[in-house]
């Protein structure tokens, strides 16, 4: 695997783990204020899709990037 995209992958990964741990965060202080609005399913569901859409928006943007080159 060539070094750049070993560190694309690491960006990726760290930029996600972050993202997650603000979506847990939110809905953590959500579930205490509204105990039965938001369910559990609907977080891990939530999270699942702005972190694929994180994802691509970062390969896209990768992609971009260096094509500009």
């Amino acid at each position: 695997m060539k070094a750049e995209t070993r560190l694309l992958l690491k960006r990726i990964f760290i930029g996600s783990m972050a993202l997650l741990l603000f979506l847990i965060v939110v809905f953590s202080s959500l579930m205490h204020s509204f105990p039965d609005v938001v369910k559990l399913w609907v977080f891990f569901l939530v999270a699942g899709i702005v972190i694929l859409i994180f994802v691509g928006v970062m390969i896209f943007l990768e992609f971009y990037a260096r094509r500009k080159k």
